[in-house]
């Protein structure tokens, strides 16, 4: 190779050469080897570089999980503490791997740039980490104001000390519920102190006021603690002493209640003379006024009770007491009834007859009554609830008079009875003609008889209406009539099944409206309806058997030759064959079956046929 060009001879010789001496580089062993050793490399370092970069696959997935945080309120609704400490650990660590990436890595002769992915990947724990930090000291703080507002109320309520019965009372209750809402304060506040913990740990920056307020909480737990245990050991010691100025309280109560109970004996309550007019509103008053006296000494003798329970001594019965209440009660629902009552009848008995409601006045006449029985029961020696029980008594049975009077069945008939009975002509419609003025008929002494005229013309008006639903089912109840054969002019019965069980139902109710006892104003036309339906019965039944021997006739005698052979029988049949095609004719015309059915004489030809 070392020799002159010219010596190697042309340019195409030089250039063969070349050739050959590239085909001979080619073939050679140990250049083969040296390019698959380097295709060998190339491939493994670009596996290791696809490895490296499906790592970042983790953080792919870390940054779309951290977008979902948006809220934390909304995410850490009913978090628990733990909660907030690994998510503020989580994205800590996060921030640490990121950085930790590097801004760029080398693998063997590649050199991969890491730099953007790692300024697209860090902002997003660090967005996350700012947002719980935001957040965790003003839920802290927000606790924190809620139980030291309650803890700062309980410590003010216990800060004063009782110097009388109703403030001892008082202040124990006021312990008893404060030291039973100790464990739920403690727990509060432990969970307050944990988040400050938490705020510490994660070196979140809180403002000097926020440490000061969490310092105060503390402050005042311990001295709502000591509080509870100092109250309770005062409130025992002085339990004695307050029960003595209970007790020196009871006899006084006691001289109350007799005093009141003497009250209550007062003769005009028992005095029927005071139940009308001013009179009765003066008894009305002397009530009102003593029943703030009796709810007083029976409140006093249940907070005394209470007090007795919370000082640990033997409750007093107060039995006096009892009874004074009931006593009481007893006469003021007695003559507040009466009062009630005299409003009452006194717009009831204005009330034109018409426009009676029976119902309600009936409801609360009961109600009335129920409260003189019961008053005549407790104070038997008392004139009032006998005078007054007789009064509703007596309106409560002519409500029954009016319940029968206003029965929209009575006819002129019932009453012409019931005039004839009371002596007096009655306009109910007449606008001027009052409960009041009814009741003042006495119209209660007639009033067995007066019910059972009203209890006749209801029975009369559902038999009437008996009668009538029977007359409806025939108004318009038609015979079917079919076409005979192909003949347009010749007619049959079709099916009677309608017919049949309209005419069964018919005569049952019929029958029972005859056997009635109240049939009387109607017996004349239910026994014209036994009648004809008993007509319309056998009509139907001679009218189908004839049609039957109809048919079977009218093909024998159809044939010319039968005619001939027997004209006496042929002419019989062409008789009634005429007759059957008339009736048939006139029924097709007009179907309504009991027309039909109970036509004069129609009987007479169907049996003749």
């Amino acid at each position: 190779f070392t020799a002159p060009l010219a010596e190697l001879g042309d340019a195409l010789q030089l250039e063969e050469q070349q050739q050959d001496l590239c085909g001979l580089v080619a073939q050679d062993p140990k250049y083969k080897e040296l390019v698959h050793l380097i295709i060998v490399r190339y491939d493994f370092l670009f596996d290791r570089v696809e490895t490296y970069a499906d790592g970042f696959q983790d953080f792919v997935k870390i940054y779309n999980e951290n977008q979902s945080l948006q809220d934390p309120s909304v995410t850490f609704a009913d978090a628990e503490l733990d909660h907030f400490r690994d998510a503020l650990g989580k994205y800590k660590q996060q921030m640490e791997d990121i950085k930790e990436m590097g801004r760029s890595k080398d693998i063997g002769f590649f050199r991969l740039d890491c730099k953007r992915m790692q300024e697209t990947l860090l902002p997003s724990p660090q967005r996350c980490h700012a947002l719980l930090a935001d957040y965790i000291p003003k839920l802290a703080m927000q606790k924190q104001a809620a139980l030291s507002a309650e803890v700062t109320a309980h410590n003010e309520s216990l800060s004063q000390y009782p110097s009388n019965v109703d403030e001892y009372v008082e202040f124990n209750v006021n312990l008893a519920k404060i030291d039973a809402e100790l464990p739920g304060l403690e727990k509060r506040y432990v969970e307050v102190q944990e988040m400050v913990d938490i705020i510490s740990q994660y070196g979140i920056r809180v403002e000097n006021e926020t440490r000061k307020a969490f310092s105060d909480l503390a402050a005042a737990k311990s001295q709502l603690n000591v509080q509870v245990t100092n109250g309770k050991e005062r409130a025992e010691s002085d339990a004695s002493h307050f029960s003595r100025a209970l007790e020196s309280d009871i006899p006084e109560l006691n001289t109350r209640v007799k005093e009141q109970q003497t009250r209550l004996e007062n003769p005009d309550f028992a005095n029927k003379d005071k139940m009308s007019g001013e009179a009765r509103q003066e008894v009305l008053t002397v009530l009102n006024e003593i029943e703030s006296d009796v709810k007083k000494s029976a409140d006093d003798a249940a907070r005394f009770n209470r007090y007795q329970d919370v000082l640990k001594v033997e409750p007093t019965p107060f039995e006096e007491v009892d009874v004074l209440k009931a006593d009481f009660q007893g006469l003021a629902k007695l003559w507040r009834g009466i009062d009630s009552w005299e409003e009452k009848s006194q717009m009831w008995n204005a009330t034109p007859f018409g426009t009676v409601e029976v119902e309600e006045i009936t409801k609360e006449v009961m109600q009335f009554n129920k409260t003189a029985v019961q008053s005549q029961k407790a104070m038997p020696d008392n004139d009032v609830p006998k005078e007054w029980g007789g009064d509703v008594a007596q309106f409560k049975n002519t409500l029954p008079v009016v319940v029968a009077l206003r029965n929209k069945a009575l006819k002129p008939r019932h009453w012409e009875q019931i005039t004839a009975m009371i002596g007096r002509e009655l306009d109910l419609e007449d606008e001027n003609f009052t409960l009041g003025e009814l009741l003042g008929m006495k119209v209660d002494q007639h009033m067995e008889e007066i019910q059972e005229i009203s209890g006749k013309a209801t029975a009369e008006v559902a038999l009437e209406e008996m009668l009538a639903k029977v007359d409806n089912t025939w108004q318009d109840l038609e015979l079917i009539i079919n076409p005979y054969k192909d003949n347009k002019d010749v007619f049959i019965v079709g099916s009677v099944e309608d017919i049949t069980v309209a005419l069964e139902d018919s005569l049952v109710t019929i029958s029972t409206i005859a056997g009635s006892r109240f049939v009387g104003p109607i017996r004349d036309e239910v026994e014209k309806w036994q009648k004809e339906l008993m007509l319309f019965q056998e009509t139907l039944d001679e009218w189908l058997n004839v049609q039957r021997n109809w048919m079977y006739l009218e093909s024998i005698f159809g044939a010319g030759d039968i005619k001939k052979q027997l004209p006496t029988e042929s002419a019989k049949f062409m008789e009634i064959d005429g007759q059957w095609r008339t009736i048939m004719r006139e029924t097709q015309s007009y179907p309504v079956a009991k027309v039909a059915c109970t036509k004069p004489g129609r009987l007479d030809i169907f049996k003749a046929a």
